[in-house]
């Protein structure tokens, strides 16, 4: 697999540069490191039993890379993203449809029916999270009423599991709690926080 995850962040890159790259015109810029996705996507399926049977929704999905990610490495059968950023969301459709071409033609090759459809709205204005089964979102930077509107979606959802959240470490106050202030209700912390960096950037989150 890190062979075919090297290909896929390759092709990032190539297909980022087809789009004109992946900044937006709303909130904050920035991707991952490649391993970074990888404690993340890895620790959602050792912790939360993300898998074949996942479907997977990234809440400010940007240009759909963790979504992408999963597909490949733990094969989930559906990925959705919601972004509010409409420019972002534009890009997305040809960055998807690039990476899954630059892919294919180094002989990986993608799900289709499981590739990351778009909706482009923020949190607040989405009525539900199904049929999500796990949920990701790298809040950092959201306003508060986003990560509100994403508790009550997530405690009101009959097929969201779990959620995984990325953001600035929570040096003394306790994650549950926060969650539970938030409106996801009560939460149960599974898996030791996980440190990541921002590529080029390498600010670290957790």
């Amino acid at each position: 697999m890190k062979k075919e995850l090297d290909a896929l962040y390759s092709a990032f890159l190539k297909a980022e540069n087809k789009v004109g790259g992946g900044e937006g015109l709303i909130g904050i810029y920035g991707s991952m490191t490649q391993a970074g996705t990888c404690a993340i996507m890895g620790a959602m399926a050792e912790h939360a039993g993300m898998g074949p049977d996942s479907v997977l929704v990234d809440i400010g999905a940007g240009l759909g890379r963790p979504l992408l990610h999963a597909v490949l490495e733990q094969g989930v059968k559906k990925t959705y993203g919601v972004e509010l950023d409409a420019v972002k969301c534009q890009k997305a459709v040809p960055f998807i449809q690039h990476t899954s071409s630059l892919l294919a033609a180094e002989g990986v090759t993608l799900q289709q029916s499981a590739l990351p459809k778009l909706i482009c709205m923020g949190a607040e204005q989405l009525s539900s999270l199904e049929p999500a089964t796990h949920v990701y979102a790298a809040w950092e930077g959201f306003p508060t009423e986003a990560m509100l509107a994403v508790g009550r979606l997530f405690a009101a959802s009959p097929s969201a599991k779990a959620i995984t959240v990325v953001q600035r470490s929570m040096r003394k106050e306790d994650p549950a709690a926060v969650m539970e202030e938030l409106g996801f209700g009560p939460v149960r912390c599974v898996g030791p926080p996980i440190q990541v960096y921002m590529a080029g950037s390498r600010r670290q989150l957790n």
